[in-house]
């Protein structure tokens, strides 16, 4: 087991997701996900991994964007639902309820992560905030 903080993308000394890696496999992973505060990046981001959370405590909305489709859509999560994330598409989480905890199950690793701008993917260590500023540090899916 292993703990990793996840800084906030607007003010890097407040924490934005704290994670306890529960088991990690190459075929699997499982998480416990304390959300402290929203993705305050301005575009969202994919994941190197298909992942379903439960949501144990707390709850949040998201705008899930589908690229093919060139469409979002809002979805909102409570205690006890379950959600699927397949890799190809890309969130934001915009609204968190205080508390926030979810169990994550991830799937094996299959590319790169990173953010859909209105310019298209840009991989996550080359992602700059509206300023121009490099948003990269360490890989929070990495660690």
């Amino acid at each position: 087991m292993k703990y990793f903080t996840i800084p906030d993308a607007q003010q890097p000394e407040l924490t934005h997701l704290k994670r306890l890696r529960i088991i990690q496999t190459p075929w699997f992973g499982v998480y416990l996900h304390w959300i402290y505060l929203p993705d305050r990046d301005r575009d969202p981001h994919d994941h190197p991994w298909t992942f379903s959370s439960l949501v144990l405590r707390g709850g949040y909305r998201e705008e899930v964007t589908n690229h093919a489709l060139r469409g979002t859509e809002t979805k909102c999560h409570h205690a006890g639902s379950i959600h699927t994330m397949p890799m190809w598409l890309a969130h934001r989480i915009y609204h968190l309820e205080p508390r926030t905890l979810t169990l994550v199950f991830v799937g094996p690793r299959k590319r790169i992560w990173g953010f859909w701008t209105p310019e298209g993917f840009v991989p996550w260590h080359d992602y700059v905030d509206a300023d121009g500023n490099r948003k990269a540090g360490p890989d929070p899916f990495d660690s």
